[in-house]
């Protein structure tokens, strides 16, 4: 009995969002620049799509998406580590995770869905679709009326493979930790095979075979390395970070990567990532990286100005040509304008919006957790 109240007294407090550990201003740092990067990625899509320039895109920006994956991999393991085989640990990290990602997903999902009900000429090619919004609500990887493969919210696809890891790391948690990497590297495995073993692999099959799913599986590694303190040397590290970013850039001038399923993905961004990750997080812990704090207030932030954006940047687009600011101004004027209004726009709701619905649904679980434990 008196194990059983300081499991309970244990999940309360995390549900009311006490850290276990102190928060990693590397990590910080990295989310804020894999927000940045997707939404620079988009605002140059924007230039030409919506504000009228005649612009080469490249797609360096993406690989955001690759970090953000690194770094759920990473959290995950470094945040979970004493939770493997505990009682009740598997429906505490599933509660807290759907906590923290799908009332914000929700709430933007639902905006997105009143809008092509009640102002469909805001959309150029999507259109309302009764199946599409109960997609989108779900995390369900189909092709919505724009002829797009992912929900509504055109970010919304990293979500569900998000979900996907988050359903297999809540398995893992009734197991002892060593079974961890051992059982996902083993899944995921098997899902790349199934996809060279059949020619053709329909919409939903994409999300269990993949590859992109290794840079998870690449994140919780680094989170076993951390956990353990096995780190490279301050060289090592910084010449980790050093080809990271270098490999990121060379790949995202040349365009190496194809669409946002490209199976080489893992290769062109995803080894990258985690080498930046790994360099910073090692750096970090010999006490050598000093993170400006506006970093690791994006870093707070990082969620919201990844939804918001697909707001925010078409309306600069579109507001962009009306006024007809491309015949007087650079695009590069119109890419800071966008990204400052995302970052801006991102950080208000942030603090206004998400934090304050995310704390009120954690203080409401726990309290609930605790009226029916007495």
């Amino acid at each position: 009995m008196i194990e059983y109240f300081r499991i309970t007294i244990r999940k309360v407090k995390r549900l009311a969002g006490s850290r276990p550990d102190k928060q990693l201003a590397s990590i910080q740092m990295l989310r804020a620049i894999a927000a940045l990067g997707v939404v620079v990625y988009h605002a140059q899509v924007m230039l030409h799509h919506n504000a009228g320039y005649v612009y080469q895109e490249h797609n360096t920006g993406a690989a955001g998406v690759d970090i953000f994956f690194i770094i759920s991999g990473f959290i995950m393991y470094f945040t979970n580590r004493n939770a493997f085989g505990k009682p009740g640990a598997s429906g505490d990290f599933l509660l807290r995770r759907i906590i923290r990602i799908v009332p914000t997903y929700w709430a933007y999902t639902t905006l997105v869905t009143l809008l092509l009900i009640f102002l469909p000429q805001l959309f150029q090619d999507m259109k309302f679709g009764l199946p599409e919004a109960i997609g989108s609500y779900l995390f369900l990887l189909f092709v919505n009326t724009n002829g797009q493969v992912g929900p509504n919210i055109g970010v919304g696809w990293t979500l569900s493979f998000e979900m996907y890891f988050y359903l297999l790391f809540s398995l893992f948690l009734f197991f002892p930790r060593r079974l961890l990497l051992i059982g996902l590297g083993t899944i995921f495995a098997c899902g790349m095979i199934a996809r060279q073993l059949f020619s053709e692999i329909p919409l939903e099959g994409q999300l269990f075979t993949n590859p992109l799913l290794l840079e998870f599986f690449l994140g919780c590694c680094i989170g076993a390395l951390t956990c353990n303190k096995r780190f490279p040397s301050t060289l090592i590290a910084i010449g980790l970070c050093g080809f990271g970013v270098m490999a990121i850039l060379v790949a995202g001038q040349m365009n190496l990567l194809g669409d946002r399923f490209d199976p080489q993905r893992i290769v062109v961004f995803g080894i990258p990532a985690a080498c930046v990750v790994y360099g910073a997080v090692a750096l970090e812990a010999q006490k050598l990286l000093n993170v400006p704090s506006i970093l690791s207030a994006l870093g707070d932030s990082s969620y919201s100005m990844y939804l918001i954006q697909v707001f925010t940047i078409p309306v600069v687009g579109k507001g962009w040509k009306v006024l007809g600011l491309a015949n007087h101004v650079g695009p590069w004027a119109a890419l800071i304008f966008a990204i400052a209004v995302t970052i801006g726009v991102a950080h208000i709701l942030y603090l206004i919006f998400e934090r304050p619905m995310t704390n009120f649904l954690r203080h409401a679980a726990a309290s609930h957790l605790m009226r029916h434990s007495t």
